[in-house]
């Protein structure tokens, strides 16, 4: 599902689950190698020096880098994302596009990766 934030889209999503056939619909997008988790609060007011709004921001959790080769990446949410019946699912947030486009040219240029390519170049 391609979606925005607060469209209802994780009750889309949640409905889409509670069927058992249609994926496993998931953010796999979501995630920042760099950490290993989604975005927290203080990455969206990075560049942010008012005092008065990073006071109000928890301290960044420093997560684990996602070392995972391309192809395991893709693997990990073909496989997470699919129900049974062979049906996959997720979720893309617009803003998770650059980051699902970093992460999947990496698979393009694995050595024997048949992966698909999200536009041509």
């Amino acid at each position: 599902m391609l979606a925005t934030q607060r469209s209802g889209s994780t009750l889309l999503v949640e409905s889409l689950r509670a069927t058992g056939s249609a994926g496993e619909p998931q953010e796999f997008f979501q995630y920042l190698p760099s950490t290993g988790m989604a975005p927290q609060p203080r990455d969206w007011f990075a560049g942010v020096d008012d005092e008065s709004i990073l006071r109000l921001l928890d301290p960044l959790k420093p997560g684990t880098p996602d070392t995972s080769t391309p192809v395991a990446w893709r693997e990990h949410i073909r496989s997470s994302g699919r129900t049974p019946n062979g049906v996959w699912g997720g979720k893309l947030m617009w803003n998770q596009t650059p980051l699902l486009l970093q992460r999947a040219a990496g698979c393009r240029t694995a050595p024997g990766s048949v992966c698909a390519r999200p536009f041509a170049t």
